[in-house]
């Protein structure tokens, strides 16, 4: 009724709504991209290669499509705006071998952003490396992620995975 106080369960709601909206017109709108690759790629010694995708998680925007290249859409930076950070946390497992490095590399149009190596593991373990990144983007800007060891042979690569999320707008 008119001039009845409203329930707290109504003004939680309505201040969620309220949020959201904000979010809205403020372009902080969850969008990002996780993706996974579910079968070993072989890696030559000595060569870097991007990780090749083959299953995805969740894709909210429209970032990837296939294959190697996640594109930033056009529709993850606010009207105003020409850039955004994003946050890229990726995985790589190497195949147990006990000889040289390993190295995962976040690159953006190409070029390295973020770049972490470690010695192989010894006793027969697999080689896992993850690497966390923040960068800034323009739209259209391609980003990968990128394998490397020196065993001296081929390895596998397996349980690798990818996720690229917008943090906020920037300029």
């Amino acid at each position: 009724m008119a001039g009845d106080p409203a329930a707290a369960a109504d003004l939680n709601t309505l201040g969620d709504d309220i949020a959201y909206l904000y979010s809205l017109v403020q372009g902080t709108t969850f969008s990002g991209v996780q993706l996974t690759r579910t079968t070993d790629q072989t890696l030559a010694t000595g060569a870097g290669e991007y990780v090749s995708w083959n299953s995805q998680i969740f894709d909210f925007g429209g970032w990837w499509s296939t294959g190697t290249a996640i594109t930033v859409p056009a529709g993850a930076i606010p009207d105003g705006f020409t850039r955004i950070a994003i946050l890229v946390f990726g995985r790589i497992k190497f195949e147990s071998d006990d000889t040289g490095a390993r190295r995962i590399q976040v690159h953006v149009n190409g070029t390295s952003v973020g770049s972490r190596t470690v010695g192989s593991l010894t006793g027969g373990d697999p080689t896992d490396i993850q690497i966390s990144e923040v960068t800034t983007v323009e739209a259209g800007d391609i980003v990968k992620l990128e394998g490397y060891h020196t065993a001296g042979h081929n390895l596998n690569l397996s349980a690798c995975d990818i996720s690229v999320l917008r943090y906020a707008a920037v300029d």
